[in-house]
């Protein structure tokens, strides 16, 4: 028999969930403003939707099946962050020996496939009313609506997807009418490890497995573990071709050919770091702010540093002072020396005196110190398509194709519009 059911959808509801067993390492709690969103104010009524009381939906039955609109932040398959998802559940029964005591509306495959829709959206701009009410509005409609057309690389604090959790288990519940079961993994440790697996995948260059294990090794307690992705091999070669036309017309406006610090340099041909690219930093300045500006490009990059103890060249500079900030300019960075190739020999990076002993937990600090070192290791202008040199959180995906091209290519090397490239010098 077929029912017709309307429904309204309460954003603020209250779900289920459970507060056992805290996992390792969460994320801070804070709160967040809406953007533009589907939604206004703290309702939101969805598309009503004919569902059949004896049938359960196909992509509420199997939602790892439910078609995905791939955003500019490119998130896997769904069966993989599926097939983790299944594992962990075996890992948190058999390893942690955790029982089957977590109530939940929403079966295993269900949770994985709309928290990592919820994700998928979040990380391509939409803000987390956004995220929230487009993933429900799928599930509740059974149609795919795209993402919001921007990238952000920083995933949410944990509160914002426990939320929308509680949500979930809601329209589960009171929507779908599905039944209470019972978990091995509860409603944290779904977040948390989820999230996870996702970075090592969607900004560690981590393939299914390795991001599996990595997330398995820090639940056995083996530390965070570092990214997948190895630092940039320079190209053996005196000549060559970069396929993507979007990074080769970035290393030529943004480097290249980038007016800033081209007295110091020869224009028209690259001037990179050897790797690891060496780092002194003076006392006047925060070498622990250095350092996790350096350790957060090395994550994104793969690009290796190494903090000298001596004021010797070749070697990045970095000090408190106010020569050459124009205004109300909060720090500057880039190449103030090369060898004969082009080679960087010399980089400074001079940040305000107020600002150089900030707290680098405070993301305006994080962004400075971050943008200044960007400049000296090779973005010597804002990018277009925001991130952290136009003072972004976090690095685009430009930023960072742009950088790992640029230590690929060998010093002295000239690149043309087409991405062909010669060494010239």
């Amino acid at each position: 028999m077929k029912r017709l059911f309307f429904f309204a959808l309460m954003l603020g509801v209250a779900a289920c969930g459970d507060a056992k067993g805290s996992p390792t390492a969460p994320s801070s709690v804070q709160t967040e403003g809406s953007s533009t969103s589907m939604t206004s104010g703290a309702t939101a009524a969805l598309t009503a939707s004919e569902l059949d009381a004896d049938k359960v939906p196909s992509h509420i039955m199997h939602p790892v099946l439910f078609p995905m609109n791939q955003g500019l932040v490119v998130f896997p398959p769904r069966n993989e962050p599926n097939v983790f998802f299944q594992n962990l559940q075996a890992l948190y029964r058999d390893f942690l020996r955790r029982p089957q005591d977590a109530p939940t509306y929403v079966d295993s495959e269900g949770q994985n496939v709309w928290l990592t829709e919820y994700f998928r959206f979040y990380l391509n701009g939409c803000s987390h009313e956004d995220a929230s009410s487009r993933t429900l509005a799928e599930i509740t409609t059974g149609s795919t609506l795209a993402t919001c057309g921007s990238e952000n690389l920083a995933f949410p604090p944990r509160n914002l997807p426990n939320d929308f959790q509680n949500r979930l288990q809601a329209v589960y519940r009171d929507v779908l009418r599905r039944p209470q079961t019972l978990s091995y993994v509860d409603s944290e440790g779904a977040n948390v490890w989820l999230a996870q697996y996702l970075r090592f995948r969607v900004s560690g260059g981590c393939d299914h497995a390795t991001a599996e294990s990595k997330v398995f090794t820090e639940i056995r307690g083996g530390g965070v573990q570092p990214v997948c992705m190895g630092p940039p091999v320079p190209n053996s070669n005196v000549a060559g071709r970069i396929e993507n036309l979007e990074t080769v017309a970035d290393l030529i406006t943004y480097h290249q050919d980038a007016v800033a610090g081209s007295a110091f340099r020869i224009a028209g041909i690259i001037a990179r770091w050897e790797l690891p690219i060496p780092v002194y930093v003076d006392a006047s300045a925060s070498a622990r702010n250095v350092e996790q500006a350096l350790a957060y490009w090395k994550s994104v990059t793969g690009l290796s540093y190494v903090l000298s103890g001596a004021n010797t060249e070749p070697r990045i500079l970095v000090r408190a002072g106010t020569d050459g900030l124009i205004g109300t300019a909060e720090g500057r960075g880039g190449v103030d020396g090369t060898y004969p190739n082009n080679r960087a020999r010399s980089g400074l990076v001079v940040i305000r005196p107020d600002l150089v002993a900030c707290d680098f937990s405070q993301t305006s600090c994080a962004v400075l110190y971050e943008r200044v070192l960007g400049g000296a290791i090779g973005l010597f202008g804002q990018v277009a398509g925001g991130g952290i040199m136009s003072g972004g959180s976090r690095a685009s995906s430009r930023e960072i194709n742009m950088l790992v091209e640029l230590y690929r290519l060998p010093h002295g090397t000239h690149i043309e519009p087409d991405g062909s490239w010669r060494v010239v010098r």
